[in-house]
């Protein structure tokens, strides 16, 4: 069910003749395909620093650029049959839009497999099958959904995402990966995930349910953030000038992910490294929040 609150906005900037700055059509085609997805059954929201940014500030993080990370529930779409495209298949798609190309009400979804060759912490595996004692790993279908939405006009592309899906878990809670490239972002990412577990956080070992600590964590165990909601209750929140849809429990998402302390900012470091998030001091605080989202380009 979705609950409109759209009271209490918080302000935000517009920044006219930058390139550092949010279009308004990207706001308006979020905000809606948001929206009339979960309107319709499929329950896509924003996780991750989206998630952060548009609760905390009202619309994208101030101290990143355009990052939309989007969560869909697994159920809602394996209901739906669709068949699971490699890259190859998707591009050939792709290739020429065509109206009867939708394959679920005005949007084209296609559902693309996990990339374990590449990801350290994340094999594609259902942990419940295993913790289940089928006595084998059970791999999931897909693990995210790419999503698109065409002009019925003029077939020009209006939305388009990656879009991640967050699977069943134990005691009725759902999760997802916790996916890093080994030599990218895996030892930045591995410092963040001990640190906000010890404030807190719920990033766990999946398959067996421990919550990662320096003395269990292997390389190659599936982790996941262990989200303590059934995702059955969707909120509008701000999002800009318009609203967009989130889990009601978003608070508790957000300290499964970030820790208690996940309301107070942490910019992407670009010193010493570049995927690891660096606590700021109480002024530089206070400054990125007063100063609202990422401008809105005017």
């Amino acid at each position: 069910r979705t609950i409109s609150s759209t009271k209490g906005f918080l302000p935000f900037n517009i920044r006219p003749g930058r390139s550092d700055c949010v279009p308004k059509e990207n706001i308006i085609q979020m905000s809606r395909a948001l929206k009339d997805l979960n309107a319709q059954g499929i329950r896509v929201f924003p996780r991750n620093g989206f998630l952060l940014g548009v609760i905390r500030h009202g619309g994208y993080l101030p101290t990143e650029g355009i990052d939309s990370d989007l969560a869909v529930v697994f159920e809602d779409i394996e209901r739906l049959n669709l068949p699971v495209l490699d890259e190859k298949r998707l591009k050939k798609k792709m290739h020429k839009w065509k109206p009867e190309d939708n394959n679920f009400a005005d949007f084209q979804l296609y559902p693309f497999p996990t990339d374990t060759e590449h990801w350290v912490n994340w094999k594609g595996n259902d942990p419940l099958s295993v913790s289940a004692g089928s006595g084998e790993e059970k791999p999931y279908p897909f693990y995210g959904v790419k999503m698109y939405r065409h002009s019925m006009r003029n077939g020009a592309m209006l939305w388009r995402e990656a879009v991640m899906a967050v699977y069943p878990y134990h005691h009725g809670y759902y999760f997802y990966p916790r996916v890093d490239v080994l030599g990218f972002n895996h030892e930045d990412h591995l410092k963040e995930t001990l640190r906000w577990n010890h404030e807190g956080a719920n990033m766990r070992l999946v398959d067996t349910d421990e919550i990662v600590t320096e003395l269990n964590f292997e390389r190659g165990k599936q982790i996941g953030v262990v989200m303590p909601t059934s995702l059955d209750c969707m909120v509008e929140v701000q999002f800009y000038f318009t609203t967009i849809p989130v889990p009601c429990d978003y608070e508790a998402i957000l300290q499964a992910q970030y820790g208690i302390h996940w309301n107070t900012p942490e910019p992407r470091s670009r010193k010493p490294t570049q995927h690891e998030s660096k606590v700021v001091s109480v002024k530089e605080s206070d400054s990125i929040m007063e100063n609202g989202p990422l401008p809105l380009c005017g």
